[in-house]
């Protein structure tokens, strides 16, 4: 192999120039070192793999920097073999552009080649494009296809949604129910409560055990909304009213969209499934709906004896003739459901009874679960 340079060997620290000889390349300045104990005269340039021999201790190394050289003039002969390599070398020096830069840039035949790919697939594209066209005027008689994506048909306008029972003024939820409420406290028999009602297919059967021999003694309305205390709760509006007698009662109503307010009857009357005398002389073991005032109160014996497994409360009917003494686990989920907040003392809910198998009290039970908070059951959309 023939060495074609010299490298130029650079200063180097005490420490270093123990094991290492520094060299700098004359034709790329890439700086690299070299073992004292290398063995040959020649190394190749780590950077521009260029054949360099490596000076003896009488030769004068070239300088670090040299001159910059312009483009086209050469210190060598055109008969040179590296001729053609120094002036393209020479070239890119005294362009000023960076290394990187040099080295990223493509060459102007590959540029070339790209631009013609570019052309012959746009002159490709554009005749496939110019034939279609063509094809499509050309076959007149064929059926037209039918589109990708079907039109959009327009929608009906929506109703307005109606107002929920929150969004409407008190004056006229109270106009609208009060009329009802006057003639449910005036009738006289079941033909006439049953168009005022919510749900009166079902609550029928209810109505003709309640009134004995379907007679009704009219109560007759004193006054309604007492107090302005209107609530409202989901579908269901409640209103104080008073009777002739001065009895004041809650009476709720609920939204039965195209229908309007019906009277919410089971609520009004205080219905369960069975009679409470009935219930306590039967003591059923299946559970039994009930609706009831339930307040807290410490009654532990017979069979719930232990005040650390049982909670206890006084359920009273609402008329508030009977009274019977309910039981729950005081660690259960349905504990925590029915336990009154510390400063409510009495509170409406429907829950589920039943007596236990060994029960030895006529007034003892079991709170099998809580249907609802209050007197109202859940209410479906009509």
């Amino acid at each position: 192999m023939a060495i074609t340079g010299q490298a130029s060997s650079v200063e180097e620290t005490k420490e270093s120039a123990r094991r290492w000889m520094g060299f700098v390349c004359p034709d790329c300045r890439f700086v690299f070192r070299v073992p004292r104990d290398h063995d040959g005269k020649g190394i190749v340039c780590p950077s521009c793999r260029r054949v360099l021999r490596i000076p003896g201790n009488g030769d004068v190394p070239p300088p670090l920097l040299a001159p910059i050289k312009k483009a086209g003039y050469l210190e060598i002969g055109e008969d040179s073999p590296r001729t053609k390599l120094q002036q393209k070398r020479i070239r890119r020096e005294s362009s000023g552009r960076p290394m990187w830069e040099r080295r990223q840039a493509g060459s102007p035949q590959r540029e070339k080649r790209g631009m013609s790919h570019m052309l012959i697939g746009s002159g490709i594209l554009f005749s496939l494009l110019v034939g279609g066209i063509i094809f499509a005027l050309t076959s007149g008689n064929d059926p037209a296809p039918a589109p990708l994506v079907k039109p959009k048909q327009l929608a009906p306008p929506l109703a307005a949604a109606p107002a929920t029972l929150i969004q409407r003024p008190q004056a006229s939820l109270a106009s609208e129910c009060e009329p009802i409420a006057r003639k449910f406290l005036e009738a006289r028999s079941i033909e006439e409560i049953l168009p005022l009602i919510h749900q009166a297919e079902s609550a029928e059967p209810k109505l003709r055990r309640h009134y004995s021999g379907g007679v009704i003694t009219p109560q007759g309305l004193s006054d309604f909304n007492v107090g302005q205390s209107m609530q409202i709760l989901g579908k269901a509006v409640s209103f104080v009213i008073r009777n002739r007698d001065f009895d004041q009662k809650n009476m709720a109503f609920i939204d039965n969209g195209p229908d309007g307010m019906k009277l919410h009857w089971e609520s009004f009357v205080g219905w369960s499934d069975m009679p409470w005398q009935q219930f306590m002389d039967e003591k059923p073991k299946t559970p039994k709906v009930f609706r009831v005032l339930v307040s807290e109160i410490e009654y532990y014996n017979f069979g719930f004896r232990d005040d650390g497994k049982w909670q206890s409360y006084a359920l009273k009917s609402p008329d508030k003739l009977f009274t019977l003494y309910g039981y729950v686990e005081k660690d259960s989920l349905l504990n925590s459901k029915i336990k009154l907040n510390p400063d409510v003392k009495i509170s409406p809910m429907m829950l589920s009874l039943k007596f236990p198998e060994d029960g030895l009290s006529p007034t003892q039970v079991i709170i099998e679960s809580q249907v609802a908070e209050g007197w109202i059951e859940q209410i479906n959309p009509p």
